[in-house]
């Protein structure tokens, strides 16, 4: 296809239909750009932000984007989310550890397209939770959101929580909020919106700083949750009773629970 002196690709590997790029992109070669649709930037890679957001017009049949370790300023986050806008193809974004604060957060929510499926922010600094203004049509096929890592403490949540009491469902079916400082308060608000969430199959809240109050709280209302079956609560501290997990058990037989507790044995009264 290319010769042996061609300085488009020095390496292109095929794995899986996952495309990797091992050397720099080439303006020769701007088909086999159109052709891509699932890429990999992460720390090292010759193709980087600027050069994919140079080249980004080219890649307009992407369905998959996946960025990792890779830091991005505000200025390169808003012409990526210029990019995004174009990409109404793409049905999984992830944008791991990229030093994602708040503000840049809500410009990539802002402009995604409404075919997402599936978006990963995870390890990133952001508080705010899950950030955006308005462009609410997204929630209409997203699947998956994955906000693991981040520093979302209870007021974080205002948003999504506001969004969902406005909504009388959503399609989310996996949603991580895993290392986050939710804490008791934001389990309590998340809890009291389970009603909207008619189609959640998995739920992490590890390590969110939850004791007995939040889990309280959360397991007196997961019924509402008929459709969850994935619930992981590890690092958290959390020592309910017996009869409540019972209470749960019986309730939701197919639920699968991580607790990362000692299951004591009922104390006769």
């Amino acid at each position: 296809m290319f010769s042996k002196g061609s300085n488009v690709f020095k390496t292109l590997s095929i794995l899986n239909k996952k495309v990797r790029f091992k050397d720099t992109l080439s303006d020769e070669a701007p088909s086999l750009k159109r052709a891509i649709h699932f890429l990999i930037i992460k720390q090292g890679s010759s193709l980087g932000i600027p050069e994919f957001i140079k080249n980004s017009p080219d890649f307009y049949q992407l369905t998959c984007l996946e960025v990792s370790g890779v830091a991005m300023t505000l200025n390169q986050v808003e012409i990526l989310g210029l990019a995004l806008q174009n990409m109404t193809r793409l049905l999984s974004l992830s944008l791991t550890n990229t030093g994602l604060f708040d503000i840049g957060a809500k410009k990539i929510m802002d402009v995604l397209s409404t075919s997402l499926v599936s978006l990963e922010l995870s390890s990133n600094h952001i508080e705010n939770g899950i950030c955006f203004s308005g462009h609410q049509k997204i929630w209409q096929y997203l699947r998956n959101f994955n906000l693991s890592g981040n520093k979302i403490n209870p007021l974080g949540l205002t948003d999504f929580l506001d969004m969902l009491s406005h909504q009388k469902t959503i399609p989310l079916m996996c949603l991580s909020l895993k290392g986050n400082q939710m804490n008791d308060h934001g389990v309590t608000r998340l809890s009291q919106h389970f009603k909207a969430l008619t189609a959640l199959f998995s739920l992490d809240l590890s390590d969110n700083q939850i004791t007995d109050d939040g889990g309280i709280t959360l397991f007196a209302t997961l019924s509402t949750l008929q459709s969850l079956k994935k619930l992981r609560l590890k690092q958290n501290k959390i020592n309910i009773g017996e009869m409540l997990l019972e209470k749960t058990v019986h309730e939701m037989p197919y639920l699968q629970l991580s607790i990362g507790r000692k299951r004591k044995p009922i104390k006769s009264v």
